[in-house]
């Protein structure tokens, strides 16, 4: 996906319907790699203007095994974000994600810790 708009709005669907979202991004030393994230922001740093998201990334049992990636919070760089697609996999809001602490960020979606 690169028109940046549709990319923004997928990832705000998402937040908004607390669906995971799949998608290409890179790695220092091992290239793009498959991503499978519970998106839980999007904003603007407000230092960097970066458009961000941030999310909790689950590795696939590959890269659990080959140590490639761990599980955990990550903030990913909206531009570099490649061959998005949301999924219908659920996720429910993670317990220790507080949105009132994100105070670097001009924040355009977050998740909520009660369901819509």
């Amino acid at each position: 996906m690169s028109d940046p708009t549709a990319t923004i709005e997928l990832i705000s669907q998402a937040i908004r319907e607390r669906k995971c979202l799949l998608f290409m991004y890179p790695s220092s030393k091992d290239g793009p790699l498959n991503r499978r994230v519970e998106p839980h922001l999007l904003g603007v740093h407000k230092r960097t203007r970066k458009v961000i998201l941030q999310g909790w990334f689950i590795p696939t049992e590959y890269q659990l095994k080959e140590t490639i990636l761990q599980a955990g919070w990550r903030n990913y760089e909206v531009k570099d974000i490649t061959y998005l697609s949301l999924t219908q996999e659920p996720f429910v809001t993670r317990p220790d994600f507080n949105a009132h602490q994100q105070s670097e960020y001009v924040i355009h979606c977050q998740a909520n810790s009660t369901p819509y």
